[in-house]
C-alpha cells in the first residue's frame, strides 16, 4: 500500500511538472503569435488589418498575462517572459492600444 501511494505520489508530481511545461510553452508560443501580429501591423498601410492585428496580438499579450498570474514559473524563465512582455506592451502601446493606468 505504501508503494502503491508513493508511486501515485510521484506521478502526481510527475504531470504537475509536465502540465507547468505546457503552460509555459503556450505562453511562449501566444508570445511569437503576437509578435507576428504586431509586425504584421507595423508593415501594413490598411487601417483595418492594422486594427485587426494590434487587437488580436492584445488578445494573446492579455491571455499571457493570464496564464503567468497562476503559473509557476522559474525566475530566470519569468524575468525572460517579463521582459518580452514589456516589449510588446510597448509594441502594442506604439500602434496606439490603450492600457489602463
Amino acid at each position: 500500500m505504501a508503494t502503491q501511494s508513493r508511486n501515485l505520489s510521484e506521478r502526481t508530481y510527475q504531470l504537475i511538472r509536465e502540465f507547468s511545461q505546457r503552460r509555459l510553452d503556450l505562453i511562449r508560443t501566444d508570445l511569437d503569435v503576437a509578435r507576428t501580429f504586431i509586425r504584421i501591423a507595423r508593415n501594413s498601410t490598411d487601417p483595418e488589418t492594422i486594427f485587426r492585428d494590434r487587437r488580436n496580438a492584445r488578445r494573446a499579450y492579455d491571455a499571457m498575462v493570464h496564464l503567468l498570474s497562476t503559473a509557476d514559473v522559474q525566475s530566470t524563465d519569468r524575468q525572460s517572459l517579463d521582459q518580452d512582455l514589456a516589449a510588446l506592451k510597448s509594441a502594442l502601446i506604439e500602434l496606439g492600444e490603450i492600457f489602463p493606468a
